[in-house]
This record gives C-alpha cells, structure tokens and sequence, in this order.
C-alpha cells in the first residue's frame, strides 16, 4: 500500500496557459490564467500537493501548492518540468504521468512514444530519471499506466492497451519496478457493445 495518495482527476479547473505561466517571473500562477494540463495527477507529501500532467513535448510539467488553490512553477526545477526528454525514455508524446512514493523513492510512471516508462527521483520535483533508458515491455503499444502495490507488497501496473482498439490490461511488476515480468498480463475490459462505438471504427 502507498503511504501517500495520489489521485487521478479530470482537473479543467487550475488556475494563462502553460507558456503564459512560464513566463511569469515570479513563479506564482495568477488566479485569473488556467493550467493547461491533459490527463492530470495530484500527489500530495509532507503538507504539499504536486500536480503533473500532459502538457509540454519536452517532459512533464510540475505545480506545487499548500492549498489546492494557489499554484506556482517550483524553482528547484529545469524549464519548470519534473522530467525532461532526455534523461529517461521517449522522444515526444509525454501522457498521463502517475507519481508514487516506494521505499524513500518516488516514481513517475508515464507514456511517451506510446510506450510505457517507470522513472525515478529522490524528490517529487525531479528530476526523474532512468540508469537504463528503456520502455517496459509489450506485445503491443500501451499508454496511460498506472501503478498499484497491494498491501502483500505484490505490484502491478493497469494501462491501456492499443490491440484491436483500447483494451485495459493489467501485468505483475518486477519488484525493483524495471519492467513487468512476462506471462502475468490480463486483460481487464475492452469494449463489446454498440454504444462503445459509435464512431463505427475498426477498434472499439
């Protein structure tokens, strides 16, 4: 079980756009500007929230906060990003990154190139970084992961799975959380009814 929470939320709320936010000298993000942030994550230790999400071809984007209401790009970070393309795996297409804490680490779980990556950091600001620059393994491509460790210490990471559509697999991790271990995936759900797919494509 994690000793902090992180919680995934639709946020189209956060108080300009990110480059409005960047170029703020002061660092604090104005009340009236917004976040621009896809597929965002809160992650809260030791009496602050972080929020990360999609929203820079170069990494992930991190904002620190007391209140959940007063926002500010932390200074302790390069370019006001927590991982920067370069120091771990992916060119482009940085999605829907997941923070935890396990053992005094953090981790970022996250997609680039439509692959999935799990990095790491001695803080929630980054930098995150791999010593191997790898994916995790697959058949296929897979994208928005998400990283459970059950109260046994067993650990496995959901994430969709791009195969004939979106379908939702879930595969045991190794317990150093390098890579999944091979023959554990399941398929969780997949779409099967009509209203599914009401684009009528190929995969639901």
């Amino acid at each position: 079980m994690m000793n902090t929470f992180s919680i995934n939320v639709m946020l189209f709320l956060l108080t300009g756009s990110l480059s409005e936010c960047y170029a703020q000298s002061s660092g604090i993000v104005s009340q009236k500007d917004t976040i621009e942030l896809a597929d965002p994550t809160i992650f809260y230790d030791k009496g602050e929230y972080y929020l990360y999400g999609t929203g820079s071809a170069s990494g992930f984007p991190v904002y620190t906060s007391k209140n959940l209401t007063d926002w500010k790009i932390p200074g302790k970070t390069k370019d006001g990003l927590a991982l920067t393309k370069g120091n771990s795996y992916g060119t482009g297409g940085f999605w829907a990154p997941q923070i935890f804490k396990y053992k005094k680490m953090y981790y970022m779980a996250y997609t680039a190139d439509e692959n999935i990556a799990i990095a790491k950091s001695k803080s929630p600001l980054g930098p995150f970084k791999q010593t191997v620059i790898t994916k995790v393994s697959g058949k296929h491509k897979q994208i928005d992961p998400y990283v459970f460790i059950d109260d046994d210490g067993s650990k496995y990471l959901y994430h969709v799975e791009l195969n004939n559509g979106n379908r939702i697999y879930v595969s045991k991790l190794k317990d150093d959380l390098s890579d999944v271990i091979p023959g554990t995936e399941i398929e969780c759900i997949s779409g099967e009814l009509g209203w599914e797919n009401t684009a009528n494509q190929s995969g639901r």
